[in-house]
């Protein structure tokens, strides 16, 4: 089946970083103690592992992955809970989880890479890989799609949901023939307003000014490269090793299953916004090179890490979003970092610039009853205290 045209499940198509729920007649699972497995050369980190498993307890998590850098070396790294409740497989930091809008800083990686190579440009207008374009899209650009400036709704609504799901398999084009029907509701380049359709349709001009399907291209030119052997776009290569995702039913994790990619079986693919699935070690891989010239430029980076939207304004601290990265400084120690949010799935990834610290959690449990921030930032505070909270 060719990876242009293969599309994901329903599941992929809900909000890169929002939630969803499983089917109802699926059997809740009781959360056993929590378990936790990691390198037994590292020495234990009691505070840590303490938190962790007092979080997993009390927010129902079935399973977490940890990964802290520190100092361009990885200091811990450790799995707790459960990869498998009803198998009862451990969690460690070798096995996939879907990542959810983590995803939007390799959709941004690809842009630069095309930019380097000199088949796109930041301010080009989209409808010149496009195209036509409805009216109302004539203004924006790549960058105002990055920087969530275009003006494009959150996400699809649940009618096109639900008519995507009866559809069968699409094609590229098919695909961006209902993104179309989404209208910018700002003016294009004055307003911060957060994007999955957006990065959705980045996907797709990606393709168009490539010729290369994103993931192949994401695949060939910083996973393959880097050795992250895990990761890939959701439902597509050997599944084995890869977590369970979990929603909450009657008070308990119960498993929501993701359909395997065959032909006519799905209804679309999510790719740009959400659409990757990695291990925590493999993305501390691409930890170690964020900021380097490993894969990009410094000059690309320095243009990922513009503040091109103003997000927040809080009590010591501003939050801007560059290019697929939110931007923050608190109490001095700025960051770049972003959350992910899945059915199953919640992730957290913070990469502190001047301490050089980085916090990695992978959860499995949805984005509507876990809240992996707090305890990535949490975590962070035990590393370097004062680090908090934004």
């Amino acid at each position: 089946m060719s990876l242009r045209t293969a599309v994901l499940s329903l599941l992929l198509l809900l909000a890169a970083c929002g939630g969803g729920s499983g089917s109802s007649n699926t059997t809740p699972v009781s959360l056993p103690s929590a378990s936790s497995s990691g390198d037994n050369s590292q020495p234990a980190n009691t505070a840590v592992d303490n938190y962790v498993q007092q979080q997993l307890l009390a927010q129902s998590i079935p399973g977490l992955a940890l990964v802290v850098r520190q100092n361009d070396k990885i200091v811990y790294a450790k799995g707790y809970g459960y990869a498998s409740l009803e198998q009862a497989i451990p969690a460690t930091t070798e096995q996939r989880f879907q990542i959810g809008s983590i995803t939007k800083q390799f959709t941004a990686a690809a842009v630069m890479l095309l930019v380097e190579d000199g088949k796109m440009a930041l301010d080009d207008k989209i409808s010149k890989y496009l195209g036509a374009v409805p009216p109302e899209w004539e203004p924006i650009t790549v960058r105002q799609i990055l920087t969530h400036t275009s003006g494009l709704p959150q996400d699809i609504s649940n009618a096109d949901y639900d008519a995507t799901n009866q559809h069968g398999a699409y094609t590229t084009d098919q695909i961006l023939a209902v993104l179309e029907t989404y209208k910018p509701q700002t003016v294009p380049g004055t307003t911060y307003a957060y994007s999955n359709v957006g990065y959705e349709l980045m996907g797709i001009i990606i393709e168009k000014a490539s010729g290369i399907f994103f993931g192949d291209l994401i695949q060939s030119r910083i996973f393959t490269p880097l050795g992250m052997s895990s990761a890939r776009v959701i439902g597509f290569g050997d599944q084995s090793g890869t977590a369970m995702g979990y929603v909450m039913q009657n008070g308990h994790p119960a498993p929501l299953p993701m359909t395997s990619v065959s032909a006519g079986g799905q209804s679309w693919y999510r790719t740009g916004a959400g659409g990757i699935q990695m291990s925590a070690s493999d993305l501390a891989k691409w930890d170690a090179t964020v900021g380097t010239e490993k894969i990009l430029k410094k000059s690309s980076w320095d243009q990922i890490w513009a503040p091109g939207a103003l997000v927040q304004v809080g009590e010591g601290y501003t939050i801007h979003y560059g290019l697929g990265w939110f931007l923050s400084d608190y109490n001095g120690h700025p960051k770049v970092y972003h959350s992910g949010g899945m059915p199953s799935f919640t992730t957290d990834y913070l990469h502190y610039t001047n301490d050089k610290l980085s916090v990695i959690v992978l959860t499995n449990l949805g984005t509507q009853w876990t809240d992996s921030e707090t305890i990535s930032r949490t975590i962070a505070n035990m590393y370097v205290p004062g680090i908090l909270p934004q």
